[in-house]
Formats: structure tokens, sequence, C-alpha cells
């Protein structure tokens, strides 16, 4: 399910009509499969979070062998027997058909992608070790950050710190993402800064974040605080999305260790990015006691964020 999430990630324009009838036609028999045949998903959004209500569904059932085994006895004792038949191409419905001829005249049409079926992520254990360390690398005390993909679009400067209770996106970074159909949704939660500042979020919003390469990758539905407020950093990753990934950081080691279904994934901290952004940060600290507002007028913020459908070759 993780594998196919990104392939779709990468197609610009996503009918969605057709996502269900290719899910139809390569997923294993089950409760999700059921669901999307029954109401096809209407975002990715949507698709993310009902694969992962069932994910966890599957997970439960594991764990109590037992509930699997009496829901499987009460299914076959309601269904009689069928005589095993082929669903037509391009999927079990008339509609499903029509947009699969559609998206072939718009020359839109991709062959099935091959999915397998996932009950749980891998439990390799995560650990860290001298392997870990790069011999290049000045021992010093600095932040782990991490360059990330965000809604399709590749994010530096993004701070991994596990004693923030939220995940942060600056309105900056937010602006040059420049994403339309994400739904903003008005907060009433105020942010305590390390000093004991209140800062008062704007909104807050759902995006897809991934973390890692290909294959060791893993992509969560992350719920952002949208701050308009001056720093250093495009995102602050904190504890809820850390969580999520059930992600562990080593600053020692300067790396993001997070299980997959594959295996354990990892994104390499960049040493020279967290000391620009520290240094930038005491600038704009000495600013402020000078009364000088950080991000002055006529002066443009530079962020690093790039397309990542883009830059793909």
């Amino acid at each position: 399910m993780q594998r196919f999430i990104e392939a779709v990630h990468e197609v610009p324009h996503v009918n969605y009509e057709l996502l269900a009838s290719i899910i139809q036609q390569n997923f294993l028999s089950g409760r999700f499969k059921e669901s999307i045949a029954g109401k096809p998903p209407s975002t990715m959004e949507n698709l993310l979070m009902r694969s992962q209500k069932y994910i966890r569904i599957e997970e439960s059932n594991a764990s109590d062998p037992s509930l699997g085994v009496k829901r499987k006895d009460r299914e076959k004792e309601k269904e009689p027997k069928k005589k095993e038949e082929r669903s037509p191409t391009g999927g079990d419905s008339a509609n499903a058909r029509k947009a699969l001829a559609r998206a072939t005249r718009g020359n839109h049409w991709q062959a099935p992608i091959q999915v397998y079926n996932v009950n749980s992520e891998n439990q390799e254990k995560i650990s860290f070790n001298s392997q870990d360390m790069d011999p290049m690398r000045n021992q010093n005390s600095d932040a782990l950050v991490i360059s990330a993909t965000l809604a399709n679009f590749l994010v530096k400067k993004v701070l991994v710190d596990s004693g923030s209770s939220a995940d942060i996106m600056f309105y900056d970074a937010y602006v040059q993402l420049g994403i339309d159909n994400a739904q903003l949704r008005k907060v009433n939660t105020s942010l305590t800064g390390f000093s004991g500042e209140m800062i008062e979020p704007l909104e807050e919003v759902m995006l897809p974040l991934s973390l890692g390469s290909l294959p060791k990758r893993s992509t969560k539905m992350v719920k952002f605080l949208v701050v308009k407020a001056p720093s250093a950093y495009n995102i602050i990753l904190g504890r809820p999305s850390l969580n999520l990934f059930r992600a562990i950081a080593s600053t020692f080691h300067m790396k993001l260790k997070f299980r997959t279904s594959v295996g354990v994934g990892e994104v390499v901290g960049d040493e020279l990015m967290a000391r620009v952004c520290y240094v930038n940060t005491l600038k704009r600290s000495r600013k402020k006691l000078d009364g000088k507002a950080p991000n002055a007028k006529g002066k443009k913020v530079m962020i690093d964020i790039e397309d990542e459908i883009k830059d793909t070759p």
C-alpha cells in the first residue's frame, strides 16, 4: 500500500474513479478492497486515511488470532459457494470501464501498478552504532536538520525537535509551496515559546509528508500548525509526527530512523544546513535585541523548497 501511494503521488493529475478500479484489480480480497469498491476515494487524503484505518484493524486482528478465525467462520456460514469469475478488464462497473476508455483516449493510461498486500510495518529493530557515524563530521552539538518531501515538494531546513509538542510550518514556507487545494482550518490553540512568549497560529493544514528514499520510504498525513513568525527553519517536526512515523532521532549520529514495510529507513542530517540555521537564528535574536525587526520590509526571505517532481529524472 505504501509503494502504491508513493507512486500515485508522482502522477500530477489523478482520476480517482480509475484509481479505485486499479485497486480493485490488484489488491487482495479484504475489507479495504470492499470499502474502495463501495465508495471510491474522492481525494488522496481520504485514500490515505482509509488505508491507515484498515491497516490498524488488520494489525489488531493479527495480535488476537481468535478474532480473525471467528470472523472467517461467520463469513463462510453466511456466504454460499460462488463460481470463480474473472473481472472484466478496466473494473467491475460500467463507470469504471468508461473511465478507463476516457483515460486511454487522453493518453493518461498507465499500466496497472503491481501492489502487494502489507498488513504491518517491518518489525526490524531500530538501533544506532559506529557504522552510523560519518568519520568526516565534526563532533559538535548541532541540531538535527533534514530534508523531507511535503506534498511532492522537497523541503529543506526541517528541524527535528522531540521537545516540540506540535508540528509547525512557518507561513513563509507555506506561501512558497503554493498549495491551492489544501484546506486551511482555523484553530484556537496558542503556542508557548522557549522564553514564555505566546504565539497565535493562523490555521492548521493536513498534508502528506514523506521521509527517506525508495524503497525504504514512509509517507503519512501530518497536521501542521501554520505560524506567521520569523524563523530560520521552514518546518519543525515535533513529537506528533515522530510518534506517527515511529521515528527515533539521534543528534549524536545525525540521523533519523523509522520503520517501513521493507526494513528500517533513515534520513541523514545536514550538518552545514544546521549551522547556517543556527547562525541565522542568532542574527535574528541580535536584531530583536537591537530593536530591529527581522525580515524588514523590502528584504526577501529565502527558503529552500524545490519541486521534487521536476527534479526527478
